[in-house]
């Protein structure tokens, strides 16, 4: 079946539900079977202090410094999405490689045009 042929290809499947494998409804029990039997991981919403350590975890992947002001105050005046945040962060970082400049809270008010 197509699991297998992913299996045998070396490659992997990942899959999201609302609930984990054996508690979901199958249309095929084999399948089913072979979900409950995989890992399962729960995924769930970062607090805040969590936010700050991954921004800061994806700027130093950039070779950027993200100082803790600067992603507290970014963190109060966006969206808590982490997609949006790290969109943001990308955005600030090449406007900081141009600029030369560090990522500090008047530069970023500048770059975004805020007073």
């Amino acid at each position: 079946g197509v699991l297998q042929g992913i299996e045998e290809g070396g490659g992997r499947l990942i899959a999201a539900a609302q609930s984990p494998p054996a508690l979901l409804k199958w249309a095929l029990p084999d399948l089913g079977s072979r979900f409950a039997a995989s890992a399962v991981f729960q995924l769930r919403v970062l607090d805040e202090a969590e936010q700050q350590a991954a921004l800061q975890l994806r700027a130093r992947l950039r070779g950027v410094e993200l100082p803790d002001e600067t992603s507290r105050w970014l963190q109060r005046r966006y969206p808590r999405d982490m997609r949006k945040l790290y969109e943001l962060l990308d955005t600030l970082d090449e406007a900081a490689l141009v600029a030369q400049r560090r990522l500090t809270v008047p530069f970023i008010r500048k770059v975004l045009g805020l007073p």
